[in-house]
């Protein structure tokens, strides 16, 4: 069995281009919040604390760039190379047979698909609850795995 869904380049995407939704990589609300916290910090508790937390969190908001990981299209998902600006992956929900989210422990959490010809691929991911949306309303629900931790 054939599979559309490939490795390719940018350029080679399918035309039109509006997506749905999709994940950056610079969490504005994350940031947002805990420069409140830093600015709490500075002038109600420590002022020592929140000037390093003001600072690391606006030299983040201001020095990171912010790169798009992942789109959602009406007919497939788009997931950006990070070490390749030029490469992507295209996934399209009806070859997707089942999926599942792993939490990162140490690490960024992962997605991995398996496709209806065996074909298995895992893809870096930041948002847990909007891939969790579009795959179980474009393919279904996502399939359990047993936990590899040690307990």
């Amino acid at each position: 069995m054939d599979i559309r869904s490939k490795k390719l380049k940018t350029r080679n995407l399918p035309e039109p281009r509006e997506a749905i939704d999709k994940i950056n990589a610079k969490p504005y609300v994350f940031i947002a919040l805990f420069l409140f916290i830093g600015l709490y910090m500075f002038f109600m508790t420590s002022y020592l604390w929140g000037i390093f937390m003001i600072a690391i969190f606006l030299y983040y908001l201001v020095f990171v760039k912010n790169k798009i990981l992942t789109e959602f299209y009406e007919d497939y998902i788009v997931f950006y190379n990070e070490k390749d600006a030029e490469e992507c992956y295209i996934v399209f929900y009806d070859e997707i047979k089942s999926w599942s989210y792993e939490v990162g422990r140490f690490a960024t959490d992962t997605v991995q698909i398996t496709f209806k010809n065996g074909k298995r691929i895992a893809f870096d991911c930041l948002s847990k609850r909007k891939m969790k949306r579009y795959l179980s309303e474009h393919v279904g629900e996502m399939t359990k795995k047993k936990s590899t931790a040690v307990k």
